[in-house]
């Protein structure tokens, strides 16, 4: 009897665990889209691994800087004015990193971010450019740099969450002394990047000056 009634209860486990993987296999993506979105991927009854959106958070690592309008080389860029005035701001540059947040953490192609610029309630979208000497208004990659050990930043255009670009924008027009303006980045996913600055009172003969510590 013992034994009989031992193996009664492995049968109805075997019962019971195949109803359940049945009823995952037929409803297992409509519980799944209910708690996490209708635009959850779903393959043969199975999650995929990239089910939900990535969403990228950009941030500024270090001080933010800024350069005469004057012709010059600034980060390692050279930069080209066709009215050089070195009692204004020509432009301006942004140490950035990235986190993102997503099941596959992919690098993100730092050429498809938007840059704009906004000043005297206007704004500017900047264009992405590889010219040589830069011309306003364009916006391109200075330098890379890796700030964890023994993990220098790849000669690429993917950010990855180890490495810092250098964003130098140059907007189409110079910026005055005690101009207040802003600078906007985004990656098209998750919140941009939102910096309000101001140019110091006097920035002639003295080139690069500290917009944010």
């Amino acid at each position: 009897m013992h034994s009989d009634s031992e193996g009664m209860t492995v049968l109805e486990l075997l019962i019971l665990t195949g109803l359940f993987l049945i009823f995952i296999g037929l409803f297992g993506g409509t519980i799944y889209s209910a708690f996490f979105g209708s635009d959850a991927q779903i393959t043969g009854g199975i999650v995929s691994g990239s089910v939900r959106g990535e969403t990228t958070v950009i941030y500024t690592e270090g001080s933010i800087s800024g350069y005469e309008d004057i012709c010059g080389t600034f980060d390692g860029v050279e930069l080209y004015t066709a009215r050089p005035d070195s009692r204004k701001l020509g432009s301006i540059l942004l140490p950035v990193k990235t986190t993102i947040s997503s099941y596959t953490k992919n690098p993100v192609d730092i050429r498809s971010f938007t840059v704009m610029v906004y000043y005297s309630g206007s704004s500017e979208t900047l264009t992405y450019s590889e010219k040589n000497p830069l011309e306003k208004p364009a916006w391109t990659v200075a330098q890379r740099s890796g700030y964890i050990p023994l993990q220098d930043a790849d000669d690429d255009y993917l950010i990855e969450s180890n490495e810092i670009f250098d964003i130098l924008v140059y907007p189409g027009s110079s910026l005055p002394p005690g101009a207040n303006f802003g600078v906007e980045i985004s990656s098209g996913t998750g919140i941009p990047l939102k910096e309000d600055l101001t140019v110091p009172p006097q920035i002639d003969s003295r080139e690069v000056v500290i917009l944010k510590p």
